[in-house]
C-alpha cells in the first residue's frame, strides 16, 4: 500500500522524497490531490469497497492487478504476449477500474484500455 500511495502521489504532481517526507494528516485525507475532487483517502475508501463488494473473488484469485499506475501497467504489458489485459483501480474515478491489454504485430506492439468502468455489480458503469 505505502508504495502504491507513494507512486499514487507522485504521479499526481507531489515530488517528494517519500523515504523521508513526512504527510500531514490534512494531506492525507482532507486536501485534494491536484486536478482531483477528491483525497487520497477517499479515493482509496472507494478501492477497498469496490474489492470487497464486487472484486473480492477476482482479487482473492490474484486476477487483479489494482495498485498500479497507468505508466507501470504499460511497462507491463509491453513485456507480455498480445492478447494479455490486466485490471488496475483507476487513479482518475472513485471506484473505478480500468482494464488494458496489449496487442500488435511481431514489430509493433500497442496497449489500448477503456475509460474507468465504476462499480460492475450494480450496473453503473458506462458499458452496462
Amino acid at each position: 500500500m505505502f508504495s502504491h500511495a507513494r507512486s499514487f502521489f507522485r504521479s499526481h504532481g507531489y515530488n517528494h522524497d517519500f523515504d523521508t517526507a513526512m504527510m500531514s494528516w490534512s494531506q492525507f485525507c482532507k486536501e485534494p490531490l491536484p486536478d482531483r475532487s477528491f483525497t487520497f483517502w477517499d479515493w482509496f475508501h472507494a478501492v477497498m469497497k469496490l474489492t470487497k463488494e464486487d472484486l473480492r473473488g477476482l482479487w482473492g484469485e490474484g486476477h487483479v492487478l489494482g495498485f498500479v499506475t497507468r505508466h507501470e501497467a504499460e511497462e507491463c504489458l509491453h513485456k507480455s504476449e498480445n492478447g494479455t489485459f490486466l485490471i488496475r483501480f483507476s487513479d482518475s474515478e472513485l471506484g473505478g477500474v480500468t482494464v488494458a491489454w496489449i496487442t500488435g504485430t511481431e514489430t509493433v506492439s500497442l496497449v489500448g484500455s477503456i475509460r474507468p468502468m465504476w462499480l460492475l455489480r450494480t450496473g453503473s458503469h458506462p458499458y452496462s
